[in-house]
């Protein structure tokens, strides 16, 4: 409806990218699932990557997930 051609899901806390692209039919397919490393391009922008090494590198100072405490159920 809008013509978004491509978009991608960023999840810092499992370290992935999902990237979506519009098909012919006008549904959303996925075309990449990728974890920890490598680089993602895009399909739409040929000049635009992104190094998963260089996004998830985490350490106590310039962490945005800094005080993530995980609650498991004792159940």
């Amino acid at each position: 409806k809008y013509g978004v051609q491509e978009y991608w899901i960023v999840n810092p806390i499992l370290n992935t990218i999902q990237v979506y692209s519009l098909n012919q039919d006008g549904l959303y397919e996925q075309i990449a699932v990728i974890k920890d490393t490598g680089v993602v391009n895009s399909k739409f922008f040929p000049d635009f990557s992104v190094d998963l090494a260089e996004i998830f590198k985490w350490d106590e100072k310039n962490s945005i997930i800094k005080d993530l405490t995980i609650i498991k159920s004792e159940t």
